[in-house]
Parts: C-alpha cells; sequence; structure tokens
C-alpha cells in the first residue's frame, strides 16, 4: 500500500514536472516568457530557476520573517498552502486615527477580499457606515461617541485579521 502510494505520487510529480517543461516550451515558441510564477512545489522552483522562468520563492519561518507572497492581491504561506489577509498596509493606513465618515469609507474601500474570508469582518464596518448615513453624519464631521466607540472596536480587531487563514 505505501510503496503504491509513493509509486502514484512520484508519477504526478514526474508528470507535472513534465507538463511545465512543455508549457514553457510552448511559451517560448510563441515569444511569451513567463515571469512571476508562484508554487509550493520545491521541484517546480529549482526547475523553473533552471529553466530561466523568474520565480520569487522565498520560505516564511517564524524565526526569519519575510513579506507575504502575494497572489492575486491576497498573501500566500506557501509553506503551509494556506491564504490570508495581511492588514499591514490597511492598518499603516488607519494609524491616522481620523474618526470621520470620509475616513471609513476609505477604509472600506481599501479592503480587498475577493473571496469573501473577511465578509463577517467587513459587514461591521458597512453597518457602521449604514448608521453614519442614517444618522445624517456630515462626511469630515466626528462621529457619536456611540459609533465613536464601533469604530474604535472594530479598529482595534483589525490586527488579528492575520489569524484569519484558510487552505487554499
Amino acid at each position: 500500500m505505501l510503496m503504491t502510494s509513493l509509486a502514484v505520487e512520484m508519477m504526478f510529480q514526474t508528470l507535472n514536472l513534465g507538463t511545465t517543461l512543455e508549457c514553457l516550451q510552448i511559451f517560448s515558441d510563441a515569444g511569451m516568457l513567463l515571469r512571476k510564477w508562484r508554487t509550493n512545489s520545491k521541484q517546480l522552483n529549482l526547475l523553473w530557476q533552471q529553466e530561466g522562468v523568474e520565480t520569487e520563492f522565498s520560505e516564511t519561518s517564524a524565526i526569519d520573517p519575510r513579506p507575504p507572497i502575494k497572489v492575486l492581491g491576497l498573501a500566500w504561506d506557501s509553506e503551509r498552502d494556506l491564504i490570508y489577509f495581511d492588514p499591514k498596509d490597511l492598518l499603516k493606513f488607519m494609524s491616522r486615527k481620523i474618526e470621520s465618515k470620509k475616513f471609513i469609507l476609505r477604509v472600506v474601500g481599501r479592503i480587498f477580499d475577493p473571496i469573501g474570508i473577511l465578509g463577517p469582518f467587513v459587514i461591521k464596518l458597512k453597518c457602521l457606515l449604514q448608521d453614519l448615513w442614517t444618522l445624517g453624519v456630515d462626511w469630515d464631521s466626528e462621529l457619536p461617541p456611540k459609533l465613536r466607540h464601533k469604530w474604535q472596536q472594530w479598529s482595534s480587531e483589525a490586527e488579528d485579521l492575520t489569524e484569519i487563514r484558510i487552505p487554499r
């Protein structure tokens, strides 16, 4: 049973490498050089480096944290094959500590979540915006105390967004 599993896995790895080489050749023949490709397969990364395909393979670890690999706007932990949201840029923007309807709308606009993994978190902010509209708060006015508390609570929770990780 174990030998069968190993043989099947080796066969698929060989097929993947063969398919990759074939794709590289097809694109090369068409004058299209592949760039900035990502994979969690160390074998494919080595093959791509040998074939001259531009990659930015970086291993991440708790000891040596490196910037996350971004794939289609989302952070990807290629070691564990997990997709997550990297809030670093959002938190930097939010550090301005502006508490107005305009600023909150700008924060919502900066959250890129194409697959909806942050939906439950973002909906709180959208409900806050709805409350601001209902109360008729002006764009640059200070938030009412009750809504300011909701905003501050949401802001403090934003740091925990990196904890949301889903398998690719």
